[in-house]
């Protein structure tokens, strides 16, 4: 079974006789929203079953959501439906485990600011707002090294360089 994701996050689950793999819709080619996304049943087309993501076992869309690149993805992906959005709401802690790491510059210490910020214990599950907390402070921390560098550290190289 290949499960493979690719932008954009709106997605069908394409069923053959061997394999499963979840493909994106190609929206460019459509003007309308494809019928198996807005319906709740399977739809046959071409001989092969569509299923809407949000049909999916609260498992394997709990992996989608583990795939994605990104917090604001997720955020993207969760407010899809309401299905969906209970999936994310139910295993925050899970998919963060996941996305944190791979898009979190320094996530134990950012983990550590949000526990002094909002009173967690370190090992406390994640709820969804402790989720957007640390992505809006890791935005905050990333801009402001930005304009550090731009502002102290080009001022420092013009003064080491000139003497």
């Amino acid at each position: 079974m290949a499960l493979t994701i690719k932008p954009p996050l709106v997605c069908s689950l394409f069923t053959n006789s061997s394999s499963m793999e979840l493909t994106p819709h190609n929206s460019s080619s459509q003007k309308k929203p494809n019928a198996a996304l807005m319906s709740s049943t399977p739809v046959q087309e071409n001989g092969n079953c569509h299923a809407c993501l949000s049909m999916m076992p609260p498992e394997l869309i709990t992996n989608v959501f583990c795939q994605l690149p990104s917090f604001p993805d997720v955020f993207t992906l969760s407010t899809v439906c309401h299905r969906l959005r209970h999936v994310w709401l139910e295993n925050v802690t899970s998919i963060y485990n996941a996305i944190a790491p791979r898009s979190i510059p320094c996530e134990s210490a950012a983990r550590r600011f949000l526990v002094d910020q909002v009173g967690l214990g370190l090992d406390s599950p994640m709820s969804a707002r402790d989720v957007v907390c640390m992505v809006r402070n890791a935005d905050i921390v990333e801009n402001a090294i930005l304009q550090f560098e731009r502002e102290v550290v080009s001022r420092v190289r013009s003064k080491w360089i000139c003497c």
